[in-house]
């Protein structure tokens, strides 16, 4: 049964990289997304549950083929170094000769990946969107050792009891760490994104092995847009929750939820995906825009922080140049604060998606194309991998 399985490329997926990427970059850059929607909490929590999915359906696929230990670690670890680690220390080399203080001084974190941990403690708006790429290189650690130990029938029970230990994590991570870090602590260490990988792993694990019963499952838009108002309701009851007086809205109920309800949509959305989506699927997740905007994202993702955050100062060097040409093209009363704010964020964003589309013809797509061997007739695999 194995010899015939059928990994492809599903373009879908590429536009829902696009959407991880809209939610946090609205979470960054517009603070009523951050601090009533929790925006950024979604899209990160979707680049995860992806993350998950594909890193375990390649694992999976590799382990099928009876290949030895060491090829199956020097496949996937050869993989992922080629696509994170160009831009990800090329920005950082960036930013040591543009004189950042924090990554001078903190370069060790930022280097071996454990900048996540530096963060949860001394929040920094440039750089707090690397605290995830640290706890994803954290999990490529010991996933690939689980899964290749863990019996191919006990895979749903490991997704299990990674989706248990994290809800914990999180849930108890208010009581044994206490204020006024125990949120970011719950949200950015490595033990709380779990269960975005266990619900990745369990859809992979479906996929590939249970390949006639997932296409069943995954078909339903009803249970889509079931799991989709369950992620707005855990978000509308913990603002309830707050405005109502009861407490604050960062709570062990949220930090559980939250997170647990994005990821829970998210992995039925990646099977989903698999199916035919319909006019409205293929419209938001197969249009030219989003195709090319997801095929950037590890750019965007990257980037976007540096070039504008809500928190940055009116000095800041992309700010500075945005108060310059609006000197030159606009007059001081010509726009109204709305129209000067969407004005300044589509330059923003412009600049953002230039810059990461250099990056992506320059350096990332280019390596990708190098490194990566054609696969076999019968296994087609993602080269976005």
């Amino acid at each position: 049964m194995h010899k015939h399985l059928t990994l492809r490329h599903i373009p879908a997926l590429t536009g829902l990289r696009a959407w991880a990427f809209g939610l946090v970059l609205l979470d960054h850059w517009v603070p009523i997304f951050h601090h009533v929607l929790m925006a950024g909490n979604g899209g990160v929590s979707l680049f995860l549950v992806l993350s998950g999915f594909l890193i375990s359906r390649l694992l999976i696929e590799s382990k099928l083929t009876n290949t030895s230990f060491n090829d199956y670690l020097l496949h996937f670890y050869r993989r992922r170094a080629q696509r994170i680690f160009p831009l990800y220390f090329l920005t950082l080399l960036i930013l040591l000769l543009a004189g950042n203080d924090v990554v001078r001084q903190k370069w060790v974190y930022f280097f071996t990946f454990t900048a996540n941990y530096y963060l949860i403690n001394n929040p920094n708006s440039l750089l707090d969107h690397f605290w995830s790429l640290s706890a994803e290189e954290q999990l490529y650690i010991f996933i690939p050792l689980l899964i290749w130990l863990c019996p191919l029938n006990r895979l749903p029970v490991l997704a299990l009891l990674l989706i248990s230990c994290s809800c914990v994590f999180r849930g108890g991570a208010y009581y044994w760490k206490g204020e006024p870090s125990w949120w970011p602590f719950s949200y950015e260490s490595v033990l709380g994104c779990l269960d975005c990988y266990g619900i990745g792993l369990l859809v992979a694990y479906l996929q590939l092995i249970k390949p006639q019963w997932a296409s069943q499952f995954f078909s339903s838009a009803l249970v889509l847009r079931t799991l989709f108002l369950l992620w707005l309701t855990v978000l509308l009851l913990g603002i309830y929750w707050e405005v109502s007086g009861f407490g604050a809205y960062c709570n062990p109920v949220t930090a559980v939820s939250v997170r647990l309800a994005v990821a829970l949509f998210g992995g039925y959305l990646i099977g989903y995906c698999h199916q035919s989506l319909g006019r409205w699927g293929g419209y938001l997740l197969l249009n030219p825009v989003f195709q090319y905007l997801g095929s950037i994202s590890y750019g965007l993702y990257i980037v976007h922080n540096l070039i504008y955050n809500a928190h940055m100062s009116v000095i800041y060097p992309t700010r500075y140049a945005w108060s310059e040409i609006e000197q030159l093209l606009f007059s001081s009363n010509s726009t109204t604060i709305i129209q000067h704010h969407t004005l300044e964020l589509t330059f923003y964003f412009l600049l953002t998606v230039c810059l990461a589309s250099i990056a992506w013809y320059a350096l990332e797509k280019p390596l990708l194309n190098r490194y990566t061997t054609k696969p076999k007739p019968s296994l087609i695999l993602s080269s976005r991998q």
